[in-house]
């Protein structure tokens, strides 16, 4: 159980870390 709870928390931060390189190319594309 541990073990799906790491992964769901590792995999969160990547989602929330693909979505602040999203944003700062936003941010250089204007």
């Amino acid at each position: 159980m541990s073990v799906i709870n790491a992964y769901s928390h590792a995999s969160l931060l990547f989602f929330i870390y693909l979505l602040f390189i999203m944003y700062q190319i936003s941010l250089s594309v204007k």
